[in-house]
């Protein structure tokens, strides 16, 4: 814990521009803020509990936010469910890239607010909470990622997720589950209709609309009226 009066970061020594302190660590330079460093000093402090209310405590959070998600949101609010998400986890691993993993946290935690699935949304919180040394929030997010990823039929998803799981906590029992939600899936890939234009199957896109010779979900449906749109509008 930093002294009183001190306005150096208690995790890097460097200086601490905002009067940013959380329990356990002390007063918080942006960069640790950032980068989620802060979380190995805390001695428990939960990341959930750091997330649910940093972007309400520093101006530096919200500043390096303002305008990496303006496309997301603008896509959400056009009920472009799909492509809201696809642009939040684009931008949650250019932040993680950048070794900025909190950021990247807390723009997951909003894909998550998007209606339709989200299995890899919650992989990705498992790999950016991983990048933080938060093993417990890490597994807890790849299991969630994994059952979600069976539900939807997503063989590929849940191998990748299940990789993951082997690395973090190879003696969890949540594994040979997976692994048996694998196999059937195994078992019945091909069966159930499928979207004739993304091809995912209905338990992963919703109720498919279904025609003489194909099906269609409805986030493709709005896709081709907003290119119906688009074009007329030209």
């Amino acid at each position: 814990m930093d002294a009183p009066g001190n306005t150096r970061c208690s995790v890097c020594g460097g200086a601490a521009a905002e009067e940013v302190v959380l329990p356990g660590v002390g007063r918080i330079c942006p960069t640790c803020l950032m980068s989620g460093s802060f979380l190995g000093a805390s001695g428990g402090l939960r990341l959930d509990y750091v997330a649910d209310k940093l972007f309400g405590m520093s101006k530096a959070v919200r500043y390096a936010l303002a305008g990496l998600i303006d496309n997301a949101e603008h896509l959400a609010r056009e009920d472009q469910f799909d492509a809201a998400r696809e642009s939040f986890l684009g931008v949650a691993g250019n932040l993680l890239g950048e070794r900025r993993p909190m950021l990247a946290f807390l723009v997951l935690r909003r894909a998550l607010r998007l209606p339709g699935q989200s299995a890899e949304v919650y992989e990705q919180l498992g790999l950016t909470a991983r990048a933080m040394d938060c093993k417990q929030e890490a597994v807890q997010n790849l299991k969630t990622a994994s059952w979600l990823a069976a539900q939807s039929s997503r063989p590929d998803l849940l191998t990748r997720v299940l990789s993951s799981l082997r690395e973090l906590a190879p003696a969890d029992a949540w594994i040979e589950k997976a692994e048996r939600m694998l196999a059937e899936l195994g078992e019945n890939s091909g069966a159930g209709e499928k979207c004739a234009f993304c091809g995912r199957a209905a338990a992963e896109a919703g109720p498919l609309i279904s025609g003489e010779s194909a099906s269609v979900c409805s986030a493709c449906i709005r896709r081709l009226m907003a290119l119906d749109d688009r074009e007329e509008q030209h």
